[in-house]
């Protein structure tokens, strides 16, 4: 976790992200040095391993509804404008450790900006499930890495920087 006080903009925007891999982190790290903004990281209390396990596990977790435990401090977001949510994309849904992280938090009022790493499944396939946790915030400008296709990401970060 790693906190900081700065503002772009007039904005003031926070990162929460899971990473299996370190694709989301790179990501996560990456919008942190252009926003200068809050950055924690949701760690599951037991790493979910490689892709295959972490799929496999997450499939049962899926079957039996149930969460993993995780590790995540809970900060007061009530100046926060935007938050900027990251993870990895499994079965076209984020993990459930994110979702039920943003449980802790009343988003109304507040743009949710989800980012999201990807073998080949993009972010827009994971927003009607992201939205069930999101209350009234207003969720804009998903952001995918993917390996199949290419995304400007600096183009991205400037519209982000705009909110």
């Amino acid at each position: 976790m790693i906190l900081t006080e700065s503002r772009v903009k007039n904005m003031k925007a926070i990162i929460f992200y899971y990473s299996n891999s370190g694709k989301t982190k790179n990501v996560a790290m990456k919008i942190q040095k252009n926003l200068g903004c809050d950055i924690i990281s949701i760690e599951p209390e037991v790493s979910y391993g490689s892709y295959f396990k972490a799929i496999g596990r997450a499939r049962d977790e899926k079957k039996k509804d149930i969460t993993a435990k995780y590790v995540a401090p809970v900060v007061d977001i009530s100046d926060i404008d935007v938050v900027l949510v990251g993870y990895p994309i499994w079965f076209s849904k984020p993990p459930m450790i994110v979702l039920d992280y943003l449980k802790n938090y009343n988003l109304n009022g507040k743009k949710v900006v989800p980012f999201s790493t990807s073998g080949s499944t993009n972010v827009k396939t994971t927003l009607n499930t992201l939205k069930e946790y999101i209350g009234k915030a207003e969720l804009c400008l998903p952001y995918s890495k993917a390996i199949i296709f290419k995304t400007n990401f600096n183009k991205w970060i400037e519209k982000v920087k705009e909110l």
